[in-house]
């Protein structure tokens, strides 16, 4: 997909962002007022950040962030006016469910979001909504320069490939061991042709690229695609995995991508140390493993084969070798059979200070999954959505057999994120969680922030847009983690309040329209991301555009 991206002019564009949408006419004053074109209550977010240094993607564009959807409910979504302009700008990304399909515990909405960007490895995340609202979801990428250590990656150019796009020699490749002592070593024949995806043989240097994920790590469950404890398969529903390893290898002849070969290379991948099946019994030679490959194309997980475990007397490890037909993320695991209905755990919330939480962004959620005081990420990380009138919901995935493990939900400050609490469920068990003292802030004040606009040329039109709203600290725009979601401003109003944005400081606020970042404080005139000053009252960011503003923002 092809960004058209005007640089600067992006960054500035102020709040016309509902030029394009349908519009409610009220006779009485002629007012014309701007909705969501897709009538959603529905919106999710997204933030593309390193999974290391936890920075913005795409801040100076290089990252170059292509955006796919695939999966259940891929063709119902849109960005918030009901195009599928589907990209994204300094690392944010936001989606609208349409009305018709707002999710709920009956009407579950799924669809899975993938993600390429350069000089990073792809990302497939799974996103499941069971009900309505503004959602806010990080999603990190691994850079190929940078990977955490339970993340072995290496590259290598591989010469000797005939015309006919045969290799000339074997070939082996492997990349260095991970915190738990295991790796993945890919083993390619002489006489091995490599083709496209239309089967036609590649010629002239490959750039190989092979990726091994340690199951024992934490970044491998963020970093698979999709969701590991309720994955949709080709044959039918979902299984939970218990992964064993996995491994991602990509091969590229100048533009063309391999995808296939006419002979299977072979992949053996070893199994750390203590490594246990879903029964809670140790792994051991003889057991019989399954081989999984990803489908992108259709967001789901393909049953290649069952390999049998083997000792290797020379690393003292168990390890599994599987041959391998087609290029893709592939993994070695368990998979137990899932029912298709989700099932729900309800979070209630405590405080001493309501009218806080109520109006913060503050605190995020992760969720994390495990046993034996082991626990590993789980999903992706939200800002958690805090309300006192009706408990939160989280999906918990209940299994189909007597195996499972226990889920444990992660709140912390964004401004600390050292001060955390923990909460634990399983399939049958609600919790409370009693947010304490400390997070609280007193004596806040209530304001809005108000925007309507219209064109030179049709003054009698004032447009009141109905967007998500950021904010960061004036100055900190480039700051890892410094940005707040203030919430889904509806017909021109927002509330929010000084728990949230601090008195007395300036503050940047902007939105997305469509894939572009658009600061509601700036001008396109005179390249100025603007702030206000935060001081109890109503902001009201309201004013005419200019007819530059206006051209631009219509074309």
């Amino acid at each position: 997909m092809k960004k058209n991206i005007i640089k600067g002019i992006t960054l500035l564009a102020i709040p016309a962002l509902i030029l394009g949408a349908c519009k409610k006419i009220d006779v009485t004053d002629g007012v014309v007022e701007i909705f969501n074109i897709t009538d959603s209550r529905t919106n999710v977010t997204f933030q593309f950040v390193d999974a290391v240094t936890g920075e913005k993607l795409d801040m100076n564009g290089n990252e170059d962030i292509q955006i796919r959807l695939g999966g259940q409910n891929a063709e119902d979504v849109t960005d918030n006016f009901g195009n599928k302009n589907f990209g994204s700008e300094y690392g944010l990304l936001s989606l609208a469910i349409p009305g018709y399909l707002t999710p709920s515990e009956s009407n579950i909405v799924e669809f899975t979001l993938h993600a390429t960007a350069n000089g990073y490895l792809p990302s497939s995340t799974d996103i499941v909504l069971f009900d309505e609202g503004l959602k806010s979801i990080t999603i990190p990428m691994i850079s190929t320069s940078n990977a955490p250590q339970d993340v072995r990656l290496t590259t290598d150019v591989l010469s000797g490939v005939s015309s006919a796009g045969e290799l000339n020699a074997n070939y082996t490749l492997s990349p260095g061991l991970s915190n738990s002592g295991t790796t993945a070593e890919v083993n390619i024949l002489a006489g091995t042709k490599l083709m496209d995806k239309n089967g036609i043989g590649v010629t002239g240097n490959v750039d190989v690229e092979l990726a091994y994920f340690d199951p024992n790590g934490k970044s491998t469950f963020t970093s698979l695609p999709g969701d590991l404890t309720r994955a949709p398969i080709s044959s039918g529903g979902y299984v939970r995995f218990n992964t064993i390893g996995a491994i991602s290898l990509d091969m590229f002849a100048g533009t063309k991508e391999v995808k296939n070969f006419d002979t299977p290379i072979q992949m053996t991948m070893s199994i750390p140390s203590g490594s246990q099946k879903m029964d809670g019994t140790d792994i051991v030679a003889g057991d019989n493993l399954g081989i999984y490959s990803y489908d992108e194309e259709n967001s789901e997980w393909t049953l290649e084969s069952t390999e049998t475990v083997s000792y290797n007397t020379s690393t003292g490890l168990l390890e599994v070798t599987f041959p391998m037909s087609h290029l893709s993320t592939w993994q070695v695991a368990e998979g137990e059979k899932e029912p298709g209905n989700l099932s729900f755990n309800n979070v209630t919330f405590t405080a001493n200070c309501q009218d806080y939480f109520l109006n913060t962004t503050n605190i995020e959620i992760s969720f994390w999954y495990g046993m034996s005081g082991h626990y590993f990420p789980w999903g992706y990380k939200e800002v958690a959505r805090f309300s006192f009138d009706s408990p939160m919901k989280i999906k918990t995935g209940k299994t189909s057999g007597p195996w499972h493990w226990n889920l444990f939900y992660k709140w912390n400050r964004k401004s600390d994120t050292t001060d955390v609490i923990w909460g634990e469920a399983d399939y049958g068990k609600n919790i409370t969680v009693d947010l304490p003292e400390s997070w609280c802030v007193y004596d806040i004040e209530k304001f809005k922030i108000k925007l309507s606009t219209y064109c030179p040329d049709t003054p009698n039109r004032l447009s009141r847009p109905s967007i998500p709203v950021y904010a960061v600290e004036e100055g900190k725009f480039f700051v890892p983690g410094s940005e707040k979601l203030l919430g889904y401003m509806k017909q021109g109003e927002l509330e929010t309040s000084t728990a949230v944005l601090e008195k007395g400081k300036k503050y940047t606020l902007y939105t997305i329209y469509q894939f572009k970042l658009v600061f509601l404080t700036g001008s396109l005139d005179n390249f100025d991301f603007g702030s206000r000053l935060v001081d109890g009252k109503d902001i009201d960011l309201s004013r005419p555009l200019t007819q530059k503003e206006c051209a631009y923002l219509k074309g």
